[in-house]
């Protein structure tokens, strides 16, 4: 049951509300408009996952997996207590980027962020394995390497860098599934 470390977020009456819990693994996915390449530059990827770190940061939540593509980012992220605000952070993040890169691009008030965020909780275990492997096969998904070690915006290299045999073997024992619901 949802307790003190809980928080709701809706975005109207029609709309479910979104829940954090402190502690709980969530999966966040954020799109660029229409999918555009908003983030195709590499500064724009270094800014925006040194934003989002500060974002996570200032919000009490860990990052535990990121991948940041030239349309999409993915993020798996365990919110501490006491309640966090990860999505008033996310807010302020796409606020603060889409800013930044319209004032690099000449374009005051353009569109950049899709409003909607899909977020899943999940648990250690299978799933939590299979997610963070779709984290960091992502880049190879989308055609941008053929191996994800070569994805210089992803934690796969961090991963790697553990040099734990387990941690390696836990990623190709438990492989990432084609797309997840609602992935673009």
């Amino acid at each position: 049951m949802p307790g003190d470390d809980t928080v709701w977020r809706s975005k109207g009456r029609h709309r479910p509300p979104h829940l954090y819990v402190g502690g709980i693994t969530h999966m966040v996915t954020a799109a660029t408009v229409a999918h555009a390449p908003f983030l195709a530059l590499a500064h724009r990827k270094d800014y925006l996952l040194k934003a989002l770190q500060e974002a996570c940061a200032a919000a009490g939540t860990e990052i535990l997996a990121w991948v940041i593509l030239d349309t999409h980012y993915h993020l798996v992220a365990v919110p501490q207590t006491p309640p966090p605000d990860v999505a008033a952070a996310l807010v302020h993040l796409h606020r603060r980027s889409a800013a930044e890169f319209n004032r690099e691009d000449g374009t005051p008030g353009r569109p950049v962020w899709h409003s909607h965020w899909d977020r899943r909780l999940f648990t250690e275990g299978d799933l939590y394995s299979r997610i963070i492997n779709y984290i960091h096969r992502n880049p190879v998904k989308h055609g941008y390497v053929s191996d994800p070690g070569d994805w210089a915006w992803s934690s796969f290299r961090a991963f790697a860098a553990l040099g734990n045999p387990r941690i390696v073997e836990g990623l190709r024992r438990f492989p990432a599934p084609r797309r997840l619901p609602g992935d673009d």
